[in-house]
């Protein structure tokens, strides 16, 4: 007697906590949903909009699920308390073993978590995109450096100080004739070569040697040798901070692998990296890359690295995957 009532109650107050955790999640959905109204960026607009309308879906379709499980529940209670009114304890024991309510539990929790788990995914995604935006702007405020290229050698005409160029089309011409030094140093021959390119990219925003100091030590970019040098660099000049460790998720962001419409639509991106690892047969590289120990189905792993290697993962604009259905739901 004393089971069936425990089991009776957990249920009761789990479907509470999940209409209550629900709300929860709807009510800053429409927090970051008032927020796109100030957006001028139109493709970055029209990427928030679709990221929430497709939680807002997930949330309410899982709320919706709650509410029918919470009318059967009070259905069947009932029906339990009738039965023992009727018949007795035996009776009640009975009823409420009929209402499978382990096996309904561990649904409703299941459910949650996949939801919430894509919700915390989806908000991270808004998050970093409203991060970029005010980053962007911060630059595109100060205007007259959108290169940020004043401290570069190939400046002659202003001081070699943050900021100090005046001339937007100078900082371009500036920062064009730098970020060429860096794809040689790095070795880059090819825009899908992402590699050598991410290489390439934190050498632009570090200079003072980044680029043969990471191949020389590491073989390479890796996203903990920039932290590793932004820090040694900032300890040894006396700084609170050296560059943007983070600088090549930033720009990865908006980087269109070289072709004019896959920076228009997007996915352009992900197909030429993905054709790049033609010939790569048994899907070693990706399932271990994933954190694998041995062969897994790597399909899924396989597109999660392509995200991975397009910034995307790190943006917060792709999740990362490992099996089908997760990303199915996702997207």
């Amino acid at each position: 007697m004393e089971q069936e009532k425990g089991d009776v109650i957990r249920m009761a107050d789990h479907i509470d906590t999940m209409e209550l955790q629900l709300g929860t999640v709807l009510k800053e959905l429409g927090e970051v949903k008032k927020q796109l109204g100030v957006m001028q960026e139109s493709k970055v607009k029209l990427v928030a909009v679709n990221t929430i309308q497709k939680a807002e879906h997930q949330v309410q379709t899982l709320r919706f699920q709650v509410g029918e499980w919470k009318r059967k529940f009070v259905e069947r209670a009932e029906q339990a308390v009738f039965a023992f009114k009727e018949k007795g304890k035996d009776a009640l024991a009975s009823a409420v073993k009929g209402m499978h309510l382990t096996q309904g539990l561990q649904k409703l929790q299941s459910s949650l978590h996949t939801v919430m788990l894509s919700m915390d995914q989806k908000i991270d995604c808004l998050g970093s995109m409203a991060e970029e935006l005010h980053v962007a702007k911060g630059h595109l405020k100060r205007g007259t450096d959108p290169m940020q290229a004043s401290e570069c050698p190939y400046n002659t005409q202003y001081p070699n100080t943050p900021g100090a160029i005046q001339d937007a089309d100078y900082s371009i011409k500036v920062g064009v004739q730098y970020y060429a030094d860096c794809v040689r140093e790095a070795g880059c021959e090819s825009p899908q070569d992402m590699d050598k390119l991410k290489l390439s990219l934190q050498g632009y925003n570090y200079g003072n040697g980044y680029i043969s100091w990471a191949i020389r030590n590491h073989g390479g970019y890796s996203k903990a040798n920039a932290l590793q040098f932004s820090q040694e660099q900032a300890a040894a000049h006396g700084w609170s901070g050296y560059g943007d460790p983070e600088y090549v998720p930033h720009v990865l962001r908006y980087y269109s692998g070289g072709g004019l419409f896959a920076g228009l639509f997007g996915n352009g991106q992900l197909v030429t990296i993905a054709k790049s690892q033609l010939g790569n047969e048994g899907g070693q590289k990706f399932w271990s890359w994933y954190g694998f120990d041995s062969r897994e189905e790597w399909c899924a792993c396989f597109v999660s690295w392509c995200a991975d290697q397009a910034g995307l993962i790190q943006s917060g604009a792709v999740p990362k995957f490992s099996l089908c259905t997760d990303g199915k739901n996702w997207f």
